[in-house]
């Protein structure tokens, strides 16, 4: 499979993802917020992560629609999914009590599932990374030798 389809794939997935999980956490923003406020690490933020997270996903998934953004939006996934999966490990181990602040299928996980989902999707989004760059680096060495 070339490395230029295998970038293509993981950002269409990555688009999927974030434009579903950005408007489903728009549309039921009032419960979005609600169940921030029972999270000990983000309560006193609720209302303001209730309206920038999902904007935050829809502008990565512009990003990575297109092209001459794709790099920096690869970048934004990984980093978000990072911060993501912190916050998630924060959460098991220091949490009594573990709230869902989760919309739509992504709801149904548990939290270690959605700690599994989140490490798959930032290898995949690395991965896609690195064929980038190796991309990239194709095309100087070609541009160099003409």
């Amino acid at each position: 499979m070339k490395r230029s389809t295998i970038i293509e794939l993981a950002c269409a997935v990555f688009i999927l993802l974030f434009v579903y999980t950005g408007t489903t956490k728009l549309m039921g923003r009032q419960t979005f917020a609600i169940n921030l406020e029972q999270s000990p690490l983000l309560a006193g933020y609720a209302t303001i992560i209730s309206w920038l997270l999902p904007i935050a996903e829809l502008v990565i998934a512009v990003l990575l629609f297109l092209p001459p953004t794709r790099k920096a939006g690869l970048y934004a996934f990984v980093v978000l999914l990072v911060i993501f999966s912190g916050y998630i490990v924060y959460m098991l181990v220091y949490a009594p009590r573990l709230p869902c602040s989760c919309g739509g299928v992504v709801g149904f996980l548990t939290w270690r599932q959605h700690l599994l989902l989140n490490g798959l999707l930032i290898v995949v989004g690395s991965t896609g990374l690195l064929q980038y760059k190796k991309i990239k680096g194709r095309k100087l060495k070609t541009f160099i030798k003409e």
